[in-house]
C-alpha cells in the first residue's frame, strides 16, 4: 500500500517541475515579446 507521504512528496517533485516550466515558458515569451516590439519600432525588417 502507498503511503500518503510518499503521495505528498511526489505531489511536491510533480508542482515544482510544473511551476518551474511555466515560469520559464512565460519568461522566453515575455523577452521574445519586448525583443519583438523593440526591434520592430525601431528599424522595418529587410526580409519584407
Amino acid at each position: 500500500m502507498i503511503e500518503l507521504s510518499d503521495l505528498a512528496d511526489a505531489g511536491d517533485v510533480i508542482a515544482g517541475e510544473l511551476l518551474a516550466w511555466l515560469y520559464a515558458r512565460l519568461a522566453r515569451y515575455k523577452c521574445l515579446g519586448r525583443f519583438h516590439s523593440r526591434g520592430a519600432s525601431r528599424a522595418p525588417t529587410r526580409e519584407s
